[in-house]
């Protein structure tokens, strides 16, 4: 973990220092952020970064600065969970100001439009997590948590930070390419125990673990329920949790993963079969690209599911449309 240092030793000129600054904030975020200083104060950056596959872990020693990111056009998307040593005020577009005391998790994503304001000296310690890989362990329902602060439940705050700590020690041990998915991983799981609605009353707010595991699947399910190899012990491997777990996750609903996972693809073939734009694909295709891998077998399925064939079902749709 190599730090890479911005002074005024090194770099004289205080626009030049604010502009390798920002490059190096935008690159480590994945954003367009610019660095302002704040009073009288030269401003400078140390930032150390340790990398592994769809994570990273950062240190920054600042000095006072506003830090705003405007809208990115960058293709890849991040999200950063970051705590500092100073307290700070978040002002998020549209969404007022918000006063941060120091060492508190904050979470933002590349594109939200933001500005951060510390008027004093402060040390920053960040994940920077790929999209993909948070939402894998983040259902969609938590993504309240972007950009607002958080309420802790069950002394989860200190563990967050035990992960965070443990983060930096093995970044510091040169060891992060190996470990720090896994923690990562950890931390993402942890994020869903969040309290997103303080206000509510106890027995609304509070979701069971089942129910958050049961969100978690159906979020990884419908990305990727297009993929033929798709099944219970993929799901379980891809998010390090037993079949048995799963089954019983989903038991409060009444149906299955394997169930959820064919209602997936027979609702995307519907909506394919009815759009004008796969007109000129055949059946066959359509249900080989949603995850199918027979064609008697989804003529089946559909069969059972929509009332029809699946080329009525095309038929009667595109004379409904007509």
């Amino acid at each position: 973990m190599q730090p890479f240092l911005v002074s005024a030793n090194e770099v004289p000129d205080p626009q030049e220092r604010l502009g390798l600054i920002s490059s190096m904030i935008s690159e480590t975020f994945c954003s367009s952020w610019r660095a302002v200083p704040i009073g009288d104060a030269t401003a400078h950056a140390s930032i150390a970064c340790s990398h592994a596959d769809g994570v990273s872990v950062s240190h920054s020693h600042m000095s006072p600065l506003s830090l705003r990111n405007g809208r990115t056009s960058a293709s890849k998307r991040i999200y950063s969970a970051f705590i500092t040593s100073q307290p700070l005020v978040m002002k998020v577009e549209q969404g007022g100001s918000i006063f941060v005391p120091p060492q508190e998790f904050m979470i933002l994503s590349s594109d939200t439009p933001c500005e951060l304001v510390t008027n004093r000296p402060y040390t920053t310690t960040s994940l920077v997590i790929d999209a993909d890989l948070f939402m894998e362990h983040v259902p969609n329902d938590y993504q309240a948590l972007i950009g607002r602060r958080l309420s802790y439940p069950f002394g989860l705050k200190e563990i967050l930070h035990a992960t965070l700590d443990s983060c930096m020690a093995v970044s510091a041990a040169g060891h992060f390419a190996e470990a720090g998915p896994k923690l990562v991983r950890s931390f993402l799981e942890l994020l869903s125990l969040f309290d997103l609605e303080p206000d509510k009353p106890e027995r609304q707010r509070l979701s069971t673990g089942l129910d958050i595991r049961r969100a978690q699947v159906k979020a990884f399910i419908e990305k990727n329920f297009h993929q033929p190899e798709m099944s219970i012990a993929t799901i379980a491997s891809r998010l390090q949790l037993t079949p048995r777990y799963i089954q019983m996750s989903f038991e409060a609903e009444g149906l299955t993963p394997s169930e959820y996972l064919r209602e997936c693809r027979i609702k995307a073939c519907a909506e394919m079969l009815r759009d004008p734009k796969c007109e000129n694909r055949s059946i066959t295709d359509i249900a080989f690209s949603n995850g199918f891998n027979s064609s008697s077998h989804f003529s089946t399925e559909f069969k059972r599911a929509m009332g029809m064939s699946p080329r009525n079902w095309r038929q009667t749709s595109f004379a409904l449309n007509s």
